[in-house]
């Protein structure tokens, strides 16, 4: 007899957007940038559930769609204290769906626990100066609104990463940012099944520390599509490298290459044999 228990299901959208179901079929959306992407495969409208919004930080690629699907949704919307008022003023959010977090709190809802942590995001070189965030020519060459330029500055200076506990005590990692001292030592006090993790920016064997350090069953990857842009790598071959080092030294975590748009079921079984 095979006893089933379905955590959560589980979707790439693009970019650091992640879409996931919970087995009350809310949803929580990570990082709002779907529309907007040229990465796009998926539109808004196939958005499923955004009852919850987390927010790591305010960058264009993060939340250029919050407005609309938190307006669609009435999500409640998780993100960092100093950028939360920048991000509804620019999205004329309402403050009832805007919850302020702080770094090592703990929040509650009715469908799970979030936890926050601090992060840094990763470097961007002079592209992350103010001077140059406030001409905003590398964000308008992007397609960013210029209104939109106060929320990325707030986007590089406060960045949070997130524990989601569920119901039953299935725990997922959202984590992001360059991989430093600072962060290997911070992801080793947490304790999780899963994990979605940035990926580029990060040299694979960078990528491989971070993932034994935090030691989930299962990784998910997140902005790994501009592996070949920025860093010149294949994206199937940089996940095949970060696959085989992880496989070398922790066999229990599997990196998952995923389909874009596709949805993933994670449950826990128990067989009797």
């Amino acid at each position: 007899m095979n006893y089933t228990v379905n955590n959560i299901q589980i979707r790439w959208v693009n970019d650091a957007c992640y879409e996931l179901k919970l087995p009350n079929g809310k949803g929580i959306l990570v990082d709002p940038f779907v529309n907007h992407s040229t990465n796009r495969q998926l539109a808004n409208e196939d958005i499923e559930g955004a009852h919850y919004m987390l927010v790591s930080h305010t960058h264009f690629d993060h939340t250029m769609d919050i407005g609309e699907l938190s307006e669609k949704f009435d999500s409640e919307i998780f993100v960092g204290r100093e950028s939360a008022l920048c991000l509804a003023e620019t999205f004329d959010i309402p403050s009832y769906r805007i919850t302020p977090v702080y770094p090592n709190e703990t929040y509650y809802t009715d469908d799970f626990r979030l936890d926050t942590f601090w992060a840094k995001h990763i470097k961007l070189g002079t592209f992350d100066k103010p001077s140059a965030i406030k001409e905003g020519a590398p964000f308008k060459a992007a397609g960013v609104p210029e209104d939109q330029l106060p929320l990325n500055l707030h986007g590089s200076y406060e960045y949070s990463n997130f524990i989601i506990t569920l119901k039953n005590g299935f725990r997922i990692m959202v984590w992001g940012g360059g991989v430093t001292t600072d962060a290997l030592e911070r992801v080793k006090k947490y304790d999780v099944d899963a994990a979605i993790v940035q990926f580029p920016r990060n040299t694979p064997d960078q990528i491989v520390r971070m993932c034994n350090a935090i030691h989930p069953q299962l990784v998910f990857p997140h902005h790994h599509e501009v592996f070949e842009e920025i860093m010149n790598m294949d994206m199937n071959d940089a996940i095949r490298q970060v696959q085989e080092g992880v496989a070398e030294t922790n066999p229990y975590t599997t990196i998952v290459n995923p389909v874009k748009g596709k949805w993933y079921q994670i449950s826990t079984s128990a067989v009797l044999l």
